[in-house]
């Protein structure tokens, strides 16, 4: 993605600190983060989770980008940076027990629970 015109006043507002030129520069980036996590990030990586970092490094960072010419490649630096990060977690959680949330089954409410506490100990009797 080019930077406009437009962007690119955007771009030199949101580095003089102006909240409603970074949001238009992120809505305008978002897409293009996404799609580049979605082709780069690999089957183990939320593209949406990891597009979600870079833009918070973008928000953080944006005053480090000196020329607005240069700010597409440092955006693509900043994904391919925070995707390696994802990716590492993603092997990681893969290998090391207990790092991944375990999610509630739904089923096993207050009831059931009891039914089989009730039935295991009516076997042990």
């Amino acid at each position: 993605m080019r930077l406009t015109p437009e962007l690119q006043l955007h771009m030199a507002a949101a580095v003089r600190g102006e909240r409603p030129a970074l949001d238009a520069l992120v809505a305008a980036w978002l897409p293009v983060v996404v799609g580049w996590c979605s082709r780069l990030g690999g089957p183990s990586v939320g593209a949406e989770d990891a597009a979600h970092d870079v833009m918070m490094v973008v928000a953080r960072r944006i005053e480090s980008v000196y020329h607005p010419d240069r700010f597409p490649s440092w955006v693509f630096g900043v994904t391919r940076r925070t995707l390696a990060r994802h990716r590492r977690r993603a092997f990681v959680a893969r290998w090391v027990p207990g790092l991944t949330v375990d999610v509630a089954d739904p089923a096993d409410g207050p009831a059931r629970l009891y039914a089989v506490s009730e039935t295991s100990r009516q076997v042990q009797v």
